[in-house]
């Protein structure tokens, strides 16, 4: 998207086009437990020396023709019509006047095919009404010229839905969709597409505070009250544990800064009844090739390609360091530690870039590599919920860092997702939106809506690499099952009367009920992540059967073995981009995570059933 910015802003730079359509690997199958897996060779399966490792996978599209997240990028920056919104607003907001602004960006071809459309409210995240309209048949729709679609039956459900009142308590998000036929075109569905979403805060509620957690969400987790009200009982175990406790929910901390969330108080010898079974520091991601190609060894001394400093830091073992354990009041308890990197303690033996740095260790024991300091304060409340707040003083003199965030193990029955979050790739099959991957800078097409999906077993490219990260996390419920839609059959239809539309507050509560897991509602950070990327400083997150070192360790995706009795839930406060470093530029500077401040990631976490 920077890229295509730039080609639009300067007349004749051209510029975005594709290199590589395909992964250019061969396909194989394994059997694993009982199920074939396709898995692909590439440079050096063969035995084949010298070679070039995995360089020509590289494409948009898999070699079974699957499209990488990445091309659902492109197909939203490249798309034949541009679409703006315009708005105007009567006195007291009681009269609303949306206009859509559609832009033929072609140069030379008419777009005379483009017959129709559809607009989608969403409230809170969920969809709260839909509705279609039509451009005129026969009109011309030439090279570079707009044509205005006014939509009258938004307007009216804008007013007549209670205004400020509703708007206020939740994001509101316009969908846009728009369709028509390619008469030039040869294929036999020939179609044309595009796809925009416009956030209607600033316009329906401009005085609604960005920096806090809407008041329906607030409630939905945390007790109304003091939690003082109810203090947790306080113990230490046999082990030296200490144990928070309040109506049937154990916080326990041990002294190496170890922690689990149970629902039961004696979790000493087994992790049943526990719903959080670790947090941890988690400053490594498993890399990409613009980080590096982690089996070109060659590149661990690459100044251009970070991967190899991030594996010298250590940052694939960190540990917490000389842990020491307070409780400022009778609810909370606070740890803080000095976190620690272990370069070439945990070992990835078939990588060769991994491999360049054990030879440059030798055979002495592991030193450590002092990263920043930890605290993390817990406040439990009556009912059981868990108010956290992590904040990581990271080293002044570390720069150009992967991420800066928290990994939370939970049990490996809660691998069923909800989330309020942006999400772009293929449109999921029940909430007819994209569900997929984006960064802070590959996230042109991601919009932000409500959407469910599976803990990833980091199959998405050929090469396990990392992957599935979404911005802008509001809400995440993790489930034994998949649960139902809580929004009514009736919203979905264009003569929804707003009197029959759920509040946000009641969209939560049908969301959370019946349902056994976990609800996580972040805190927006006042901070943000530094450089304007993320929304009122809300974290990123990504959900996985995979740790990160899981996945780096492997060179196939039928290396994998997702686990089935751990799921890690990734909070970041800030995550590197992507960029471009495989054979160009690297990710550009206001993309990049340093040290040198205090990165604060706060959430509430509320188990239920």
């Amino acid at each position: 998207a920077d890229y295509w910015r730039v080609i639009r802003e300067k007349r004749g730079l051209q510029g975005g086009f594709i290199w590589d359509w395909m992964d250019q690997g061969l396909r194989q199958v394994a059997s694993k437990d009982g199920r074939e897996v396709v898995w692909h060779k590439y440079g050096g399966d063969y035995g084949d020396i010298p070679n070039d490792a995995n360089f020509n996978i590289n494409g948009m599209v898999s070699p079974e023709r699957g499209p990488h997240p990445a091309m659902f990028e492109f197909r939203r920056i490249a798309q034949p019509v541009g679409i703006d919104l315009r708005h105007s607003a009567g006195g007291n907001g009681q009269a609303h006047d949306f206009t859509l602004l559609l832009t033929n960006e072609m140069h030379f071809l008419d777009l005379a095919g483009l017959v129709e459309g559809s607009v989608v409210l969403r409230v809170g995240g969920y969809v709260s009404a839909r509705f279609g309209f039509e451009l005129e048949e026969g009109r011309r729709f030439g090279p570079q010229s707009t044509v205005e679609v006014r939509l009258p039956e938004l307007n009216a459900f804008v007013v007549d839905s209670g205004g400020p009142g509703l708007w206020s308590a939740a994001e509101v998000h316009l969908d846009v969709d728009v369709r028509g036929r390619d008469a030039e075109c040869p294929l036999p569905t020939p179609r044309i597409e595009a796809h925009a979403q416009f956030c209607l805060d600033g316009h329906l509620s401009p005085d609604r505070c960005r920096c806090t957690v809407p008041a329906y969400l607030d409630e939905a987790v945390k007790p109304a009250g003091d939690p003082g009200q109810s203090y947790p009982h306080r113990s230490e175990g046999e082990d030296g544990a200490l144990e928070m406790s309040t109506d049937g929910h154990v916080l326990r901390m041990t002294s190496d800064g170890s922690l689990s969330l149970s629902s039961r108080s004696d979790v000493k010898s087994a992790k049943k009844g526990a719903y959080v079974l670790g947090m941890r520091p988690n400053l490594f991601r498993a890399g990409t090739d613009n980080d590096g190609v982690k089996q070109l060894g060659d590149q661990f001394d690459d100044e251009s390609k970070p991967l190899g400093r991030w594996l010298s830091l250590g940052l694939d073992d960190v540990t917490l360091e000389d842990c020491e354990v307070s409780f400022p009041d009778r609810a909370s308890v606070v740890t803080t530690a000095a976190m620690c990197g272990w370069p070439g303690r945990t070992r990835h033996g078939g990588i060769p870039l991994a491999r360049r740095l054990y030879e440059k260790l030798g055979d002495g024991p592991a030193t450590k590599v002092p990263l920043g300091t930890w605290r993390q304060t817990f406040t439990m409340h009556p009912n059981g919920s868990l108010s956290v707040r992590v904040s990581m003083d990271i080293d002044g003199a570390l720069r150009d860092l992967p991420r800066i965030g928290i990994e939370m193990s939970v049990p490996g029955d809660l691998g069923c997702l909800r989330c309020f979050a942006d999400g772009s790739g293929e449109r999921d099959e029940v909430w007819g939106c994209p569900t997929g991957e984006n960064y802070a800078d590959r996230r042109f097409a991601a919009h932000s809506g409500v959407f469910e999906f599976e803990a990833d077993s980091a199959d998405e490219y050929v090469v396990p690499q990392a992957q599935g990260n979404r911005m802008n996390l509001r809400w995440l419920m993790l489930t034994e099952s998949r649960q139902p839609c809580p929004t009514s059959d009736g919203v979905e239809d264009t003569s929804s009367s707003p009197a029959c539309i759920p509040t946000p507050g009641e969209l939560i509560d049908r969301t959370v009920k019946g349902a056994t897991g976990l609800f996580v509602v972040p805190l927006p950070s006042q901070m943000g992540d530094g450089d304007g990327t993320a929304l009122s400083g809300l974290p990123q997150f990504s959900v996985s059967r995979l740790t990160e070192t899981d996945v780096f360790r492997a060179r196939h995706v039928h290396e994998l073995d997702p686990s089935g009795e751990t799921v890690y839930v990734r909070l970041d406060a800030a995550q590197r981009g992507l960029g471009t470093g495989s054979c160009g530029p690297q990710t550009l500077e206001r993309y990049r995570v340093h040290g040198g401040r205090a990165y604060d990631i706060e959430f509430l976490i509320k188990p239920l059933g």
